[in-house]
């Protein structure tokens, strides 16, 4: 049987970039920025790629804060 990859810290750390710049939460950008310890350049296309997901509305969110507002 196949074993499922897990994610890379890294993988997970931008994926997270990508979730604060959909709800535009700058504190959360610089707090996995700095943990995760990613270029700066890296770290902002993430948090940009975000913010254009949500102003697409390509990508709708599931989480908890975003179910109750709709």
């Amino acid at each position: 049987m196949a074993r499922i990859k897990q994610p890379s810290a890294r993988e997970v750390a931008l994926t997270k970039l990508r979730v604060a710049g959909y709800h535009g939460d700058r504190a959360t950008f610089t707090l996995v920025y700095i943990e995760a310890r990613v270029s700066y350049a890296v770290a902002k296309e993430h948090y940009r790629r975000g913010a254009d997901m949500r102003q697409s509305g390509a990508f709708r969110c599931s989480c908890h804060e975003c179910r109750g507002a709709a």
